[in-house]
């Protein structure tokens, strides 16, 4: 079946380079990459859970209320690595950090 689609020039060029990249035709990757795109969005539109990534969330969640909850109880500002003077300053500053962290990792 032949389809004619008008793409913008952006489009042409990423898929002219995906082609180059993979050392295959324009067409051959342009009909891969539509495909898999349709792929995607219907597996996205199903409601489906992965228990592994469900599991993995939970133990994270109960992780660190459980290191929230004992950094309150200990936290000593002499001691502060941070240089924070109480508790939620210091997770404010952690916050932070991994924010940073995860930006810098992009």
């Amino acid at each position: 079946m032949e389809v004619t689609l008008d793409l913008g020039e952006d489009t042409l060029d990423a898929l002219n380079q995906i082609a180059n990249i993979n050392d295959k035709s324009f067409t051959l990757t342009a009909t891969e990459m539509l495909s898999l795109g349709a792929r995607m969005f219907l597996q996205s539109r199903e409601n489906k859970e992965d228990k592994v990534t469900r599991i993995l969330l939970e133990n994270s969640v109960r992780a660190n209320e459980v290191l929230v909850e004992m950094m309150h109880m200990i936290f000593n500002k002499e001691k502060s690595k941070l240089g924070a003077y109480d508790a939620e300053t210091a997770l404010a500053i952690i916050e932070r950090m991994v924010g940073n962290f995860l930006k810098g990792a992009n």
